[in-house]
């Protein structure tokens, strides 16, 4: 049987904020609490599987990408810059710190 679509988005939602989809299977099937396995049945998600939990989070994730993982555009210098100039505007006491590896010299 298809899970509902809300009962996916709402697994989806769950794993976007970065909590595992066994975490998430746990809580939503009432083995930590109760009460949410009867919401879930009342909503139409009585048969959740782990796997539904899993690729829900999936599909949510490769529509909804993160651009801090999908690579940097800029050179490091200005990375470095930009991360020096933001924290120094929040009070943080930055300093520059360059090295040198082997293969760089």
């Amino acid at each position: 049987m298809k899970c509902n679509t809300a009962v996916r988005e709402l697994a989806a939602s769950e794993v976007a904020k970065g909590y595992k989809p066994s975490h998430v299977h746990r809580n939503l099937r009432g083995i930590t609490c109760e009460t949410n396995c009867q919401v879930l049945e009342a909503a139409g998600g009585f048969n959740l599987a782990l796997k539904d939990v899993h690729n829900a989070g999936k599909s949510w994730l490769a529509t909804h990408k993160d651009i801090r993982l999908q690579g940097a555009k800029d050179p490091w210098l200005l990375q470095r810059d930009a991360a020096v100039e933001a924290l120094s505007s929040r009070g943080w006491r930055v300093a520059d710190l360059d090295t040198i590896r082997k293969s760089d010299s």
